[in-house]
Formats: C-alpha cells, sequence, structure tokens
C-alpha cells in the first residue's frame, strides 16, 4: 500500500492519494463535500480493497485534507477536474468509483461527460445540485447578496470542523454541472444507489428523482431505512461492499 502519495495538476498543485495496486479490478472512492481519504467510508474501503486483492485509490480532493489550497479557493470543476486527473494518470482500466454525496455528483457527472474509465457507480447519498437546491435555493437575501458581492458565508455543517466556507464561485461552478434539471441524464453504465431514509442532508426522494432520470436500464435504488447522511454503521459497509462484488462479479 502506497501511501500520501503526490500527483501534481497541471496547474502544479499538490493531490495526496493513497493507493493499493491489487489485480485488475480497480475501485476509486470519492469523498464527500469537507472530507478526505482518511473518513471512515474511505478507510473500510481501503482495507476491504487490501484484503481482497484488489486495486484501490482513494485521495483529497484540492481544499481537503493533505492536498494544496483552502476549501474556499476550490469550486465544482476543479474537484472534478482532480477526479479526472486520477483517473487518467493512476487506473490504467476501467473502474468502479464509489462516490459519496459530493463524490456521488462528480462520478455522475463525469459519466455524463466520459465513462471511458469508468465500470460502474456506486453512490452514497449522492448529492447532485446540492449548491443550488440545497444550497442556494435555501439561503436568505442577505447570504446571497453576501455571496454576491464576493464575500465568504460560513454555513454550519454537522462535518467536518462545524461550518463549509462557500462562496458564489461554488455555486456558480455548481450551475456548470446540474443534473436534475435535465429531462435524461446521458449516463449508460451500472449505477447502484445506496440512501439512507433518515437522511436530514440529502433527502431520499433524491435518490427516487435520479434514477427515474437515468438512461441507464442498469440502475438500482437501495433504500435503507434506520440510516441517515453518514451510510457508515458497519451493516451498511457490509451491505455497499455486496453490491460491489455483484459489479465486480458482471
Amino acid at each position: 500500500m502506497k501511501e500520501g502519495q503526490v500527483l501534481k495538476t497541471k496547474e502544479g498543485y499538490k493531490l495526496i492519494y493513497d493507493q493499493i495496486i491489487g489485480d485488475d479490478n480497480y475501485i476509486v472512492f470519492l469523498a464527500g463535500l469537507s472530507s478526505d481519504r482518511k473518513a471512515t467510508k474511505a478507510s473500510f474501503f481501503k482495507n476491504y480493497a487490501k484484503a481482497k486483492g484488489y486495486s484501490y485509490i482513494c485521495f483529497d480532493y484540492l481544499g481537503h485534507g493533505d492536498s494544496d489550497l483552502e476549501f474556499s479557493q476550490c469550486d465544482i470543476n476543479m474537484w472534478l477536474s482532480n477526479v479526472k486527473d486520477i483517473l487518467a494518470n493512476l487506473v490504467p482500466k476501467k473502474a468502479i468509483i464509489i462516490g459519496s454525496s459530493l463524490g456521488g455528483w462528480l462520478a455522475l457527472r463525469l459519466a455524463e461527460l466520459d465513462d471511458s474509465k469508468i465500470k460502474a457507480i456506486i453512490g452514497l447519498a449522492s448529492a447532485p445540485d446540492f449548491t443550488e437546491s440545497l444550497m442556494w435555493n435555501d439561503f436568505s437575501i442577505e447570504v446571497k447578496a453576501k455571496l454576491e458581492r464576493g464575500e465568504i458565508y460560513n454555513l454550519p455543517s454537522d462535518y467536518c470542523d462545524g461550518e463549509y466556507k462557500i462562496s458564489m464561485g461554488l455555486i456558480n461552478s455548481g450551475r456548470d454541472n446540474l443534473l436534475l434539471n435535465k429531462d435524461e441524464i446521458n449516463i449508460n453504465i451500472p449505477v447502484r444507489l445506496v440512501q439512507g431514509m433518515q437522511d436530514d442532508d440529502v433527502p431520499y426522494e433524491y435518490g427516487l428523482k435520479l434514477i427515474e432520470k437515468l438512461k441507464t436500464k442498469d440502475a438500482e435504488l437501495c433504500l435503507i431505512k434506520n440510516a441517515d447522511h453518514r451510510l457508515s454503521d458497519l451493516p451498511v459497509l457490509n451491505k455497499i461492499s455486496h453490491i460491489l462484488e455483484d459489479l465486480i462479479a458482471a
């Protein structure tokens, strides 16, 4: 296992990643907003891949964990570019992407743009369009004005350090990558969505709307009645690992 490795973006920024070089089954984990490669789900699947002999990569987006830049300097387009860089430079074959929340959005958006390096997607509480539907639309007139003046809004959060530093750049970049406003999302690979019905951050109706719009017929939604947004309890993680095994075997 290689930990704390460096991949430089074309702009010269450092992305920090952990990698297991195993067999031809490649798994890439994409973390949620303000999460990192050392968090519970990323660590679980890293250990799972090591035990199974699979190839695995998890990394910190720019503005996250040990990678370069501050969170407020980054946006959805930059994080999408980070995923592209990881796949282009470190994954020689198609990978199964496990994307949590923001990571689910990035995986789906990339599959819509170019699925050449993606075998399948497992979306965990996938949150496409959250910058618009779960942030901007809920912001007060005062907060919107503050952002439009170029200031940072500290959005309270139950995760990370208790707040997200939101910029107008983050909101605008989200608008570049909206999915749920489309009649059909042009994704043609297998997609498995896992959603907790006690999720107060990304309502499980998100999963219902998303699966309806996916073009692929090979899509499934798993609703877990007693799970919340984190989806990090061991029984839930074991359930996700079974989904992963089914995709590997396909």
